[in-house]
């Protein structure tokens, strides 16, 4: 695994968000979602079926928006992403945002090479080590966290 990918629900400190296990336990919180973004098979169940209040709109930054003047609840959206978008439009954000720990959904990325290629099994070894050597050294958190900041 090269990287961990967490769609979170982003929310105001000041409003409160029960602990969850599924969506049902969100009930009566007011969901933002952005047009074309397929999230999860659970979430738009939910929505389908009243069990959860979505309002969509057309773009994430519209959406954060809605979330800072307090006319929806939570935001799900990707961590890293979503971070970066609000200290780029929204710094103020940062300080009055805050993510619940229980993620909507998660993902891992990884590096594939092709089987048949004659040199992916070396790739691979050599790619392993090398990543191993960078967690090891902590130079792989250090790039996380920039990543994180916007950096890169």
């Amino acid at each position: 695994m090269i990287s961990q990918h967490r769609e979170v629900l982003f929310h105001l400190k000041s409003k409160t968000v029960p602990t969850w296990k599924t969506l049902d336990d969100l009930k009566g919180l007011s969901f933002g979602a952005t047009l074309g973004y397929t999230y999860t098979k659970p979430f738009w169940d939910a929505a389908k079926d009243g069990r959860i209040q979505v309002q969509e709109t057309r773009s994430d930054e519209i959406n954060f928006r809605k979330l800072l003047a307090g006319r929806i609840d939570v935001f799900p959206m990707e961590e890293i992403t979503g971070w970066q978008l609000v200290k780029k439009k929204y710094p103020l954000g940062e300080d009055i945002l805050t993510t619940d720990p229980n993620p909507l959904s998660s993902s891992s990325g990884h590096l594939i090479f092709k089987k048949s290629l004659p040199d992916s099994e070396a790739l691979v070894k050599t790619f392993n080590e090398g990543l191993k050597a960078l967690k090891n050294s902590g130079e792989y958190d250090h790039f996380v966290e920039e990543f994180y900041k916007g950096i890169y």
